[in-house]
């Protein structure tokens, strides 16, 4: 089953076209949107979903081939993955609000 955050995303990327298909007074709108503290948050969400999905995947690709089956390292890749996707969300967002015109 999907969770409602990978339908949202869904969603939201559906909803993005629309808005570009709809013309430039729709996508002004939106980019107002999005440049907002809400859409700020909802990008961010997003994006360390993302991430968080990205390095979960890794980890269980590990399990598949029988590595850290042991509590410790389950325990351990745990506070991996979630590290990995804070550092991976920050330098997204870093590198994103550097290259901003």
């Amino acid at each position: 089953t999907m969770s409602s955050s990978s339908w949202s995303w869904q969603i939201a990327l559906v909803a993005w076209l629309s808005v570009v298909v709809a013309g430039g007074h729709a996508y002004a709108v939106l980019e107002n949107f999005l440049g907002s503290w809400i859409g700020f948050v909802l990008l961010f969400s997003w994006t360390f979903a993302l991430f968080y999905h990205l390095c979960n995947g890794i980890r269980h690709l590990a399990w598949d081939l029988d590595y850290g089956f042991e509590l410790r390292s389950i325990y351990l890749s745990g506070w991996w993955v979630v590290g990995a996707s804070v550092g991976l969300t920050a330098l997204t967002w870093v590198t994103a609000l550097t290259m901003r015109v």
